[in-house]
């Protein structure tokens, strides 16, 4: 089978723009106490100014208060992110890998052409119940009604390919399909 594969960043550039985040981090949130610390001192100074100036009062804002974005907040949110894309890529490789091993075990063989998941998923769903229905009945059917078990609710382009498959006339698979069966 000759499809593309998706480009995955290098593990090991992956680890150093981890690293380069935390060192980021490290550098913003020690920048973040050095200016709390001058903020503390300007506070204690502005509330005995203000106490000596009666000031108006200003009405205070309704609602939840969002954070402000600092730097080692936002460098903390990308190292999350990263973390994340990198688990999300694992999960659809684990996935894709067992897709791939179900295309091989259903009755459908192309050297040209993939089945998409959808449909995979489609015709792994009908060769299970024609499967129970064979093992429920103790028959086995021809491969035209086999081929029509299988064939609900495919694409023309599937059912030509389980046709092909099963060594079929499209066209009787077809014509069967649109009949209810």
């Amino acid at each position: 089978l000759a499809y593309k594969k998706p480009t995955k960043i290098p593990q090991d550039e992956e680890q150093r723009q981890l690293k380069q985040l935390e060192f980021e981090i490290q550098y913003h949130e020690h920048a973040e106490i050095m200016k709390e610390n001058t903020n503390n001192q300007l506070s204690t100074i502005k509330k005995s100014f203000t106490s000596t100036c009666e000031q108006t009062k200003i009405p205070k804002k309704r609602g939840p208060k969002r954070k402000q974005m600092t730097p080692s907040r936002v460098a903390r949110f990308k190292v999350r992110r990263i973390k994340a894309n990198g688990r999300e890529r694992e999960r659809m490789k684990g996935l894709n890998e067992q897709l791939e091993r179900l295309r091989e075990t259903i009755p459908c063989f192309s050297l040209s052409q993939k089945l998409s998941k959808i449909e995979t998923l489609r015709l792994a769903k009908n060769y299970i119940e024609a499967l129970t229905q064979m093992i429920s009945s103790n028959q086995i059917p021809d491969n035209v009604r086999f081929a029509e078990l299988l064939c609900q609710g495919l694409s023309p382009n599937t059912m030509n390919l389980v046709a092909a498959t099963l060594s079929l006339n499209p066209r009787i698979i077809q014509q069967n399909n649109n009949d209810p069966i």
